[in-house]
C-alpha cells in the first residue's frame, strides 16, 4: 500500500512542478511582452528626439546661412541700383539709330533680374512671420497645377493627385505658399527630363498638422547632395539654368509658417518632399 501512495504523492508534486513552471514561463513571456513594447516606445522617443535635434541643426544652420545670404544681398542692392540708375540715364541720351541702344536694354534687363532676386533674398530671410489667413491648401495646389501644367515640359508628365476635401485650412500666405509648391513640383518635373510621373497628395499629418507630399520618379538625389539642397545658391543644374535659391526660399517660407520639410530620395528611382504645415 505504501508504493502506491507514494507514486501518487511524486506525481502530485511533478505535476504542481510542472504548473509552477507553466505559470512561471507565462510570466516570463508576459513580462517579455512589456520589456519589447518599451523598448519600442524607448526607441521611437529616442529616433523623435533625434529627428528634432537634426531638425534644430538645420534651422540653426539655414538661418545662419540665410543672414550671410541676406549680409550679401543688402550689400549688392546700393551698387546695382546705382547700375540700373545710370543705365537708364544712358539709355535716354542714346539715340535709336545708335546700335549700342540695344546691348544697354539688356544691361538693364539684366541687372533688373539681378535686383529681384537680391528682393527675394532680402524678403524672404527676415524673421517676420506672414500674415495669417486661413487658406485651402487644396485650392491652392489646384491655382498652382494650372499655372504649371500647360507648360512643354509636362507635356509627357504623367501627374496623380489625391487632395483630402476634409483638410482643416492653414494659417498663412497663399501666394507664399503657391511659391513653395511651384518651386518644387518644378524641380521635380526638371528631374524627371520631360518623362515620368509626378504624385501630389494632400493628408492629415497628425492632430495637429496637415501634409503635402510632392513625389517624383526622376534622377534622384544623392545622398552627398541631400543635405545641402537647402542652402543658398547650392545647385547641379548646368550653367544659366538656375542660381540655387528655389530650395532656399521654399525652406525660409514653410519655416516661417511653423512648418518643416522632410525630403526622401532613391538615385535613379526619385524623390518624396513631405511639407508639413501646422493646422491654422
Amino acid at each position: 500500500m505504501e508504493e502506491p501512495a507514494r507514486e501518487n504523492i511524486e506525481e502530485k508534486m511533478w505535476i504542481e512542478i510542472i504548473q509552477s513552471m507553466e505559470k512561471m514561463y507565462a510570466e516570463l513571456a508576459s513580462l517579455h511582452g512589456e520589456i519589447e513594447k518599451k523598448n519600442k516606445k524607448i526607441e521611437s522617443a529616442y529616433e523623435e528626439m533625434r529627428r528634432m535635434q537634426m531638425q534644430i541643426i538645420q534651422s540653426e544652420k539655414m538661418r545662419s546661412l540665410g543672414q550671410m545670404a541676406a549680409g550679401i544681398a543688402h550689400e549688392l542692392n546700393n551698387p546695382l541700383g546705382g547700375i540700373i540708375v545710370y543705365a537708364h540715364l544712358l539709355l535716354e541720351d542714346t539715340p535709336d539709330t545708335d546700335p549700342r541702344k540695344a546691348n544697354i536694354k539688356k544691361i538693364i534687363a539684366e541687372s533688373e533680374k539681378c535686383r529681384d532676386i537680391v528682393k527675394d533674398l532680402l524678403r524672404f530671410t527676415r524673421s517676420d512671420t506672414p500674415n495669417g489667413k486661413l487658406i485651402n491648401l487644396k485650392t491652392v495646389l489646384q491655382n498652382t497645377l494650372s499655372l504649371l501644367t500647360s507648360q512643354a515640359m509636362f507635356h509627357n508628365i504623367e501627374v496623380e493627385t489625391e487632395f483630402d476635401d476634409t483638410l482643416p485650412p492653414v494659417k498663412g500666405n497663399a501666394g507664399e505658399l503657391q511659391q513653395v509648391f511651384t518651386n518644387v513640383i518644378l524641380n521635380a518635373v526638371q528631374a524627371m527630363n520631360g518623362k515620368g510621373k509626378l504624385t501630389i497628395k494632400s493628408y492629415r499629418r497628425s492632430s495637429n498638422s496637415v501634409c503635402v507630399l510632392i513625389a517624383d520618379t526622376g534622377c534622384g538625389i544623392p545622398p552627398e547632395n541631400l543635405r545641402k539642397i537647402f542652402e543658398p545658391f547650392f545647385t547641379t543644374k548646368q550653367a544659366g539654368q538656375g542660381i540655387g535659391l528655389g530650395l532656399f526660399i521654399t525652406y525660409s517660407i514653410v519655416e516661417k509658417h511653423g512648418g518643416r520639410i522632410e525630403v526622401d530620395s532613391e538615385v535613379g528611382k526619385g524623390t518624396s518632399f513631405r511639407i508639413i504645415l501646422p493646422i491654422g
